[in-house]
């Protein structure tokens, strides 16, 4: 390991103050950019490796790829450049521990777990959005802060997938025939067998993830690397806690599908299903969001089915709602009315008191949760 660079070490314009961390690869140091008086975070490259130019490239891949980057959960890139022999990064300063520290300490409270992959699912979503496949996603990538934010380390061995379109899923070419490039403990099965990768192979190591942080334990590790491999492949995960809850389970379990295709379609998707888990809705609907994974035709019929069971059930409320008051039994068979048309998910509905005016939320088309209102006579929202 190279020795560590003294206080007051310049590189370009940075100046050095203390060793924060330090790996096989090289040092992290908090250091100051004295053009702005801003503190920042400077990791180098180790000197052996640094000589090496596959590794050169590697590490200015690092920086490109988080460089055209931008959202909260992301670490933010400044910066990267060469003083002599040393290669550095520079990046903005973070205070707090990665969750390989804090698994360290036990699993994590089912809430938080959730939270923490929430921030890392819309982090990975920004990347892919971009063009951006980590591909080396892991607890020691994944930063806690002290003020509850998540934060996506070292995209070191990230891969551009091509053009900022959008395209959660296009293919990435392996850098060679049978390559596996990643962390093995966190490696997807395409990526164990040198095949092709996606935005769906970070997912799977959200998984991994998730798991791990509801358990404390990783689903596959064996007592050596060949052995973690071969579970990754053939074995299925240890099922979780029944305290989890089934609509959590079945997420994570979609996640850690063998196959990209049984998996979700996007990290965007699985963003959306861990909320609605969070916000205390129904098994359904977050089964509903899984099933964007599926095939776009049966996707489609999935989502309408469920927005017009959504409001048919509320219609159905409304009749029993209506009933309310009378002396006796009520016996009353039940109809059932479509009010919506469009495509997405209702999450909640509610029958206002004149009985005929239905309030509901629901994404509809990719758009955000909103509230709309309705009437049994009008079907117009």
């Amino acid at each position: 390991m190279d020795e560590p660079l003294a206080q007051g070490t310049r590189l370009g314009p940075y100046e050095i103050r203390e060793q924060i961390g330090a790996g096989g690869m090289g040092q992290v140091y908090r250091a100051l950019d004295p053009r702005l008086g801003r503190s920042v975070a400077i990791k180098t490259l180790a000197r052996a490796i640094a000589a090496d130019p596959q590794a050169l490239r590697r590490f200015e891949t690092e920086a490109r790829a988080a460089g055209t980057l931008d959202h909260p959960n992301l670490l933010v890139v400044y910066d990267v450049g060469h003083e002599g022999p040393v290669a550095y990064l520079v990046s903005e300063l973070l205070e707090g521990e990665t969750l390989h520290q804090r698994l360290q300490r036990g699993p994590l409270p089912v809430r938080q777990a959730i939270e923490v992959a929430v921030q890392v699912a819309r982090g990975l979503a920004a990347a892919h959005a971009r063009g951006v496949v980590h591909r080396d996603l892991k607890p020691a990538n994944v930063f806690l802060t002290r003020d509850r934010r998540v934060k996506i380390l070292d995209f070191g061995i990230a891969k551009l997938v091509g053009a900022s379109d959008g395209a959660s899923t296009a293919p990435v070419a392996r850098t060679s025939a049978g390559l596996m490039v990643g962390t093995a403990e966190y490696m997807a099965p395409e990526q164990i067998r040198g095949a092709a990768v996606d935005a769906r192979t970070d997912l799977f190591a959200l998984g991994l993830l998730l798991h791990e942080m509801l358990t404390g334990t990783h689903p596959f590790r064996r007592g050596s690397v060949p052995e973690t491999l071969a579970a990754i492949l053939n074995d299925d995960a240890p099922e979780l806690p029944a305290a989890v809850g089934a609509a959590l389970r079945g997420i994570v379990r979609r996640c850690l599908e063998k196959s990209p295709e049984d998996r979700f379609h996007s990290a965007h998707d699985v963003a959306l299903a861990l909320e609605l888990v969070a916000g205390g809705e129904s098994t359904t609907a977050a089964h509903a969001v899984e099933d964007e994974a599926a095939s776009p035709p049966r996707r489609r019929a999935l989502a309408l089915g469920a927005s017009a069971l959504g409001l048919a059930a509320a219609a159905a409320v409304g009749g029993a709602w209506l009933g309310r008051g009378r002396t006796g039994p009520v016996v009353a068979t039940p109809s059932f009315q479509r009010l919506t048309f469009r495509r997405g998910l209702v999450r909640s509905a509610r029958i206002a008191p004149d009985g005929q005016t239905i309030l509901y939320g629901a994404l509809w088309d990719g758009d955000a949760c909103r509230v709309y209102t309705t009437r049994l006579d009008n079907p117009e929202s």
